[in-house]
């Protein structure tokens, strides 16, 4: 009787190691479908026909508006590691002041800089706030002001 169980047992532990080594991939933004870039023109495609062949940008530039962001990016999950990218792909589009297609740049993963985040915190004065404290603190607050 032991041995169905102890089988079992193992049977079902390696299916759940092998299953958490699987790689999960997943897409974020968007990545403009083949052949559709061909179709853009620098010189005589608008900013409308961009729009209709490739649909609105994931983002539009902060301080030009004439420049056009296509973002996608593809990324590897496995167990518990750090995600690994897997691909990117950046298309930048600027327009002129008519509005007509004036350059395009296409730019991948290879083109990119890593960026270190800083984790520091910002000390600020005053009172550090108890779970409890931020749970309750609002409770009556604002009930029954009167303005004189």
């Amino acid at each position: 009787m032991r041995k169905p169980a102890a089988s079992l047992l193992l049977l079902t532990i390696s299916t759940v190691l092998a299953t958490g080594c699987a790689e999960r991939v997943k897409n974020y933004g968007r990545f403009i479908e083949p052949g559709k870039l061909e179709d853009i023109k620098v010189g005589e495609t608008t900013e409308d026909q961009v729009m209709d062949s490739l649909g609105s940008p994931t983002a539009t530039g902060t301080f030009d508006a004439n420049k056009w962001y296509y973002i996608g990016q593809k990324m590897g999950y496995r167990s518990i590691r750090a995600p690994e990218l897997l691909e990117r792909e950046v298309v930048v589009i600027t327009f002129n002041t008519d509005k007509v297609v004036s350059d395009i740049k296409h730019l991948d993963a290879a083109d990119g800089e890593e960026v270190n985040l800083i984790e520091q915190e910002t000390p600020t004065s005053g009172k550090t706030l108890g779970f409890f404290e931020q749970l309750i603190g609002n409770v009556g607050r604002f009930a029954g002001s009167k303005q004189q």
